[in-house]
């Protein structure tokens, strides 16, 4: 008898989005868990498009960007042929959703939010992981871990436009809109590094002391700050 452990979401809310501010309340409130389908393998990035409450998802090892309906707690697809797909990015703007697919020889799908249909795939390096999308100069990032670089893609023409080299693994990357800068945990040097997303360059690198292996990164939307998680 085969045994098969069902991918479970889990949906977790701020109470603050509930009204709810005494201070005994909790910051979360537990919603439920929901079913993904079947199959045991990992999980990595996810990506909300706030406009259709769309939730996109890389199952990881299973080689499939699942797309899931908030509104109401469904898979309504999972969509096949992403060997080892890491990073996503929704954009609802250009109506695109970008996943990094390091076991199709180090590329990015890009996938019609409209239709669910591939469109294309660009080389983005050896292990394209995170990715960032800059609307001012319609510019995609994807970190290239193992390459040591990020790969910048036109968001018009879906092609390479240059690689910005960082000297050592990178981890995730973010565009924050108040500075218009991307950033970057280089995370086998314990660095933030920031680029010029106009110009393809870096700016600065700064030290993280007290962090070890930098990977994670999230920017608060016009919060002048970031989080960044060390995996060691």
């Amino acid at each position: 008898m085969k045994f098969y452990a069902a991918f479970l979401i889990s949906i977790i809310i701020s109470s603050l989005a509930l009204g709810r501010t005494a201070p005994n309340d909790k910051l979360f409130v537990h919603v439920g868990d929901y079913p993904l389908g079947k199959a045991t393998t990992r999980m990595d990035y996810l990506s909300l498009d706030q406009r259709t409450g769309l939730l996109y998802l890389s199952k990881m090892g299973a080689g499939k960007l699942l797309v899931y309906d908030t509104k109401t707690d469904k898979l309504t697809k999972s969509l096949a042929g992403f060997a080892r797909v890491t990073g996503v990015l929704a954009v609802p703007e250009i109506n695109k959703v970008y996943a990094s697919v390091p076991g199709d020889k180090g590329r990015v799908a890009i996938v019609d939010m409209r239709t669910n249909k591939e469109v294309g795939r660009v080389s983005a390096g050896v292990f394209p992981d995170g990715i960032a999308y800059d609307p001012i100069d319609h510019k995609i990032f994807v970190s290239d871990e193992i390459g040591r670089a990020i790969t910048v893609i036109s968001a018009d023409t879906n092609r390479v436009v240059t690689r910005i080299r960082l000297g050592g693994e990178v981890g995730n990357v973010r565009y924050d809109a108040v500075t218009n800068r991307v950033y970057a945990p280089v995370q086998s040097k314990n660095l933030l590094a920031v680029v010029d997303p106009v110009h393809d360059s870096v700016l600065a690198r700064f030290a993280l002391p007290g962090g070890d292996h930098p990977h994670g990164l999230l920017i608060s939307p016009n919060g002048k700050i970031g989080y960044i998680a060390c995996d060691q």
